[in-house]
């Protein structure tokens, strides 16, 4: 049955009826068996109800609504299965994807990613249906508006779905492993990705679990990247990372071994830095109170409250309003590299540019994080303050794009300068010119901190200290919520705080002028009502590579320590 690429050669077709009568027209208990093209598909019509049909061993979309402007139509209880792309399969595991150009060997391009359920119009019904096979199980094209997906299960399965954009997985069952025989292998497929429960998306996507029940999932350490877990990270990315975009609540675990609820492999990689969803209602982590998970660097550890849970190479903290996920991307024009231009420059030791860290914590408490040549720094808002530390020295010029720090929250940015230096910091939105502002020179760290409208800087001879605020118009991405959870939008490049920097002492790049004695962010650390310390070097030379943790001393200096 079913003519591979001939358009309407389908064994089920309803071509351009428009209207049906609801409950007179429809399919019901049929199958599908080899076919050659597609199972059954709904053209240009509506209302039609598909109801308990299987379609097994199809090339191409099984289940297929074939234009977009069909509407109300009802699948339920059906079952698609042994389903097969046409020609070479879609690239699905990299970020840019594969181009697939319409010939007369794939006359529907997407019949490379070939699935089980291929709808474009989210007017449309899917109830207690099942896929298997294919490149996804079902494929909802990305749409302007969010698409539902209630009443999942998959059982079994490597992924039981891929869940792109704005994402609702709702009232789910996902069995990691079912008491079928033929699933019962004792460890993994080797020709199949590790198992994952629901593997959250690493960049530009907001995600929304709710009332999902996973089960069946068991801790293999002996397979070590390759084990599965509840909920995986994607971690292979240098230029892709995640801010915010993830959330779950109303979680329910069964037959689950703790230590497999969560695999978030080790990589050096901004996608691995950088893991982290919102446990909504703590019912992932059984702690009932909102919380954040996030990744190995210990930037992450919050406060002396988190935990760390070392099979999980994850932290484990509270979450307040105040204190939430937030992004910066830091853009120094001819060093940095830009996500989305295709530069993705390795993650290599010599591409790391420096480190992020909390103020007030050194030596061995210190909170900090590798920062790279890709752009994209991610942490929290609130009291911990973001220093950015970058190896060779200071720049003329930088601008701090704000991609994600929602309203009513802020971060208490600082970097190093020597001292003398002079600076104009300006604050540009792309689309709202008329909020463009000049910063004004605050004569305390205290005005600064006061401060709610984001305008003000400080310089304290060796630090610059800017309080980044969000005002929040229309180009930021809405926050995305629903059933009692949310996962706020994210700019892409609409509002910037620039810095230019003169009277540099003919500092090179590569090092910074400092006087012989410098002290650490005692004064901030103690606003922040965090440990602090003071550094004094002895015998030290007019330039040399200072900063809040770590010093770079000629031989022979010597360092005293004390706690204020």
């Amino acid at each position: 049955m079913g003519q591979q690429n001939v358009l309407g050669a389908y064994p089920f077709h309803w071509h351009m009826i428009g209207e049906v009568a609801q409950g007179v027209s429809y399919v019901t208990d049929s199958s599908v068996y080899r076919s050659f093209y597609r199972c059954f598909v709904v053209h240009g019509t509506n209302a039609l109800l598909v109801k308990q049909n299987t379609g097994f061993h199809i090339d191409g979309h099984c289940f297929y609504l074939e234009d977009g402007v069909e509407e109300r139509n009802w699948f339920e209880a059906n079952f698609a299965g042994f389903v097969h792309v046409i020609g070479s399969p879609a690239g699905g595991v990299s970020q840019s994807g594969t181009l697939h150009i319409q010939s007369t060997d794939l006359i529907q391009p997407s019949d490379a990613a070939a699935s089980g359920f291929y709808a474009s119009n989210p007017n449309n019904v899917f109830i207690n249906n099942a896929a298997s096979g294919g490149f996804s199980g079902f494929t909802f094209p990305t749409l302007p508006r969010a698409v539902g997906v209630i009443n999942w299960e998959a059982h079994d399965c490597v992924r039981g779905a891929n869940v792109f954009g704005v994402a609702l997985l709702k009232n789910a069952w996902i069995n990691g492993r079912s008491n079928n025989y033929w699933a019962l292998y004792p460890d993994r497929l080797y020709d199949l990705a590790p198992i994952a429960g629901f593997q959250w998306y690493d960049t530009r996507v907001q995600t929304v679990l709710t009332n999902v029940t996973f089960s069946n999932f068991v801790y293999q350490p002996q397979l070590l990247s390759m084990r599965q877990g509840v909920f995986y990270s994607m971690v292979p990315s240098d230029e892709f990372k995640p801010c915010h975009i993830s959330t779950s609540r109303g979680v329910t675990l069964k037959n689950i071994d703790w230590n497999a609820l969560i695999h978030n492999p080790v990589m050096q990689t901004g996608s691995s830095r950088y893991f982290n969803w919102l446990d909504w209602d703590g019912t992932v982590t059984q702690r009932f109170r909102p919380t954040v998970i996030a990744s190995w660097p210990r930037w992450w550890q919050l406060d002396d409250d988190c935990y760390y849970k070392q099979e999980w190479n994850s932290w484990v903290c509270d979450w307040y309003p105040w204190r939430t996920v937030a992004r910066l991307d830091i853009r120094i024009p001819g060093y940095t590299a830009q996500v989305d231009t295709q530069a993705n420059i390795p993650p290599t030791q010599d591409n790391y540019v420096g480190y992020v860290a909390q103020f007030g914590r050194w030596n061995a408490d210190a909170r900090t994080m590798t920062i790279t040549r890709n752009e994209g720094i991610t942490g929290v808002t609130g009291t911990g303050g973001w220093y950015v530390h970058f190896n060779n020295g200071v720049t003329p010029y930088f601008r701090i794009f704000l991609t994600q720090i929602p309203v009513g929250t802020s971060i208490m940015f600082a970097t190093r300068y020597p001292p003398g230096t002079q600076f104009s910091i300006r604050r540009n939105f792309v689309w709202y010119n008329q909020y463009n502002s000049q910063l004004t020179q605050a004569s305390s760290l205290d005005q600064v901190m006061a401060s709610t409208t984001g305008e003000l800087f400080f310089f304290d001879g060796r630090r610059l200290y800017i309080k980044l605020t969000d005002p929040g118009d229309a180009s930021v991405d809405p926050t995305f919520s629903a059933d009692g959870a949310s996962v706020p939008g994210a700019r892409y490049f609409s509002l910037s705080y620039d810095v230019t920097a003169t009277n540099l002492n003919n500092c090179p790049f590569v090092q910074v002028c400092q006087p012989t004695t410098t002290r650490g962010l005692s004064h901030t650390a103690r606003m922040f009502r965090l440990q602090s310390a003071v550094v004094v070097a002895k015998q030290m030379t007019e330039c040399v590579l200072i900063g809040l943790f770590r010093a770079a001393y000629p031989v022979g200096t010597v360092v005293a320590n004390w706690l204020s």
